[in-house]
């Protein structure tokens, strides 16, 4: 939350708003003025709506200035988060599981994006929104009376009640629908594959188990709708009452007030109008609120894939493929010298029954080792967008680790899994090349170790 505030261009748009709504109120004061002197002085009259028509133009030469510097707040709150995001998630790997990729790809290109664009314009705009009621208040006192102002007052008071009264409603629904929109997204998400590669069956399914939760969501947005309405406009349609009473009596005891009254029954209509607005926004920043504070506990919600768990050690097995010795590790045995920082050079295939933790193991060894690179079928490491089949792309990241890699340790899981038998013997050669200066822990897909390149078909990709 503290980003979203303590930066520069928060505070240049508070800044611009702020002398925005002064100029505003300027305005609305000459606009009375002309109002008061219109039977007398048409002279002046004149010179005053020249001012009033000025004051408003540079009105809108600010609002244009700080809409550019909130527009430059949601920017820079949002490569922070991300960043932020990226940094804590960096810290546990066993938080890398592809549920938790999802979930983190939906939070930030979607929730989080659409948060900080909506609370840089939400909370700004509810400060400008504020500072026009209250400079127009003061016109309005100015022109008109202190009962005048104080009627109007009370539309700021009922304001202010019901927001205290709707809070917790508000609190309660910016959970639900923050939660329920990545259940949303989720279901829509596992559309994609039963569209494309499924049968009418398949289609139909994932279309009928995204229509709950989504449903589900309309109903909580139509609900905080309604409530947000509800109570922003009863306070106005209560103040309405009050500031016909005291201006009728205004007028009875004071004639020469009813040309200033005439002339500001538009900022009068536009001052109701930004109380309603000043309630909704009000409420948004309730809403906000709650939503940028579940954003900064995004990370510690996650669930983690748990790394500290028993492994079957009797069941996994390090075999040398190429170094200084050919012997079989036990997992026991190769995790002392793992856990001991002298792991030995050359290259070791894992082996073991499914589901005896062999990936998992992995990912321990890469939380014990941050410089290592781990990769594995559902891991895309490089920036450079490849195109072509599965195999074509794992063939191109492979090539693109062991021709660029500055790590001593290679963590490679099932790299074999895409590739047909002549591509995976060029790896094969590629590892035994490297397996001289680097550590290099391998599961392989297929089992199979050096496969006779005499046997293999003679085709690519």
């Amino acid at each position: 939350m503290h980003y979203l505030f303590n930066n520069k261009f928060f505070i240049y748009s508070v800044s611009l708003v702020f002398l925005q709504q002064v100029v505003i109120g300027c305005s609305t004061y000459y606009i009375g003025l002309a109002g008061q002197a219109i039977a007398y002085n048409p002279m002046i009259v004149l010179r005053y709506i020249t001012l009033f028509f000025l004051l408003i133009a540079l009105a809108y030469l600010l609002g244009a200035c700080s809409l550019f510097f909130q527009t430059k707040l949601s920017n820079f709150c949002w490569e922070h988060y991300y960043k932020k995001i990226f940094q804590e998630l960096s810290k546990d790997i066993s938080l890398a599981t592809d549920h938790n990729k999802i979930k983190t790809q939906n939070w930030i290109a979607g929730e989080s994006f659409q948060t900080f664009q909506e609370a840089s314009h939400i909370f700004v705009d509810g400060v400008s929104v504020f500072l026009n009621i209250l400079f127009t208040i003061i016109a309005f006192k100015c022109v008109l009376g202190i009962k005048a102002s104080l009627a109007v007052c009370s539309a700021l008071v009922l304001a202010a009640l019901s927001m205290r009264l709707a809070k917790p409603l508000i609190y309660k629904l910016s959970n639900q629908i923050q939660s329920q929109k990545l259940d949303a997204l989720h279901a829509v998400h596992l559309i994609w594959d039963n569209l494309f590669f499924g049968n009418k069956h398949y289609e139909q399914a994932a279309q009928r188990i995204a229509k709950q939760p989504i449903e589900q969501l309309f109903v909580l947005i139509q609900r905080h709708k309604i409530i947000e309405q509800l109570f922003s406009c009863l306070p106005i349609l209560i103040a309405i009452s009050i500031i016909i009473i005291v201006a009728r009596h205004q007028v009875l005891s004071h004639l020469g007030s009813l040309g200033a009254l005439v002339a500001i029954l538009p900022r009068s209509l536009q001052l109701l109008q930004n109380i309603h607005t000043l309630c909704t926004s009000l409420n948004n920043m309730v809403f906000l609120h709650t939503k940028i504070g579940n954003l900064d506990r995004f990370v510690e919600q996650l669930p983690k894939q748990p790394l500290t768990g028993p492994l079957d050690c009797a069941a996994i097995m390090f075999n040398c493929l190429k170094g200084p010795t050919n012997q079989a590790w036990n997992a026991k045995l190769f995790l002392d010298h793992v856990n001991r920082g002298d792991l030995p050079q050359g290259r070791f295939l894992i082996t073991g029954s499914n589901g005896s933790g062999k990936s998992s193991l992995l990912r321990r060894i890469k939380k014990k080792y941050p410089e290592a690179i781990l990769w594995g079928p559902n891991i895309i490491l490089g920036i450079k967008k490849i195109e072509g089949s599965i195999g074509e792309q794992h063939w191109q990241i492979l090539l693109n680790i062991l021709q660029n890699s500055e790590s001593s340790l290679l963590l490679l899981d099932e790299w074999d899994s895409a590739l047909d038998h002549l591509h995976t013997k060029a790896i094969d050669e590629r590892l035994d090349a490297l397996a001289h200066d680097h550590t290099i822990l391998e599961v392989r897909h297929k089992h199979m170790n050096y496969v006779s390149i005499e046997s293999c078909d003679k085709k690519s990709y």
